[in-house]
């Protein structure tokens, strides 16, 4: 089942919008997979929903350019993540463009009692 959900920063609430399941379609021989349910879904929420706003953000299984390509042509801004050893391709982009200075940085501290702290890259259309 693959599901999308509305959240909000600075709401706690979580409002489900619509779910598709991860099955075999009519009149085909092979399974179904998690990308083509996702495809559907969106096409799904876009029809119901043609004129919300969204930023959609997935893990790094999102991160390859079918899904890219599918999450432009309706429109949606997306975040989506990505380690290294999976998109080495994609982290070779992304230091190119902070050696053009498009790179962009946010790091956050957390109040654990190690002061630990992360942080995240960006950079606009690679």
């Amino acid at each position: 089942m693959v599901a999308a959900v509305l959240v909000h920063p600075d709401r706690k609430e979580v409002i489900p919008l619509a779910i598709e399941p991860i099955v075999k379609q009519d009149g085909e021989t092979k399974n179904d997979c998690e990308r083509n349910a996702t495809r559907r879904l969106l096409k799904r929420i876009k029809q119901q929903h043609p004129k919300l706003k969204l930023i959609i953000t997935e893990d790094g299984i999102a991160s390859n350019a079918p899904h890219i390509a599918d999450l432009q042509s309706y429109g949606y801004h997306y975040i989506l993540g990505a380690k290294p050893g999976d998109h080495a391709h994609l982290y070779d982009a992304v230091i190119k463009a902070g050696d053009n200075d498009r790179l962009h940085c946010f790091t956050t501290k957390h109040l654990d009692a190690k002061g630990s702290s992360s942080g995240t890259q960006w950079a606009k259309r690679l």
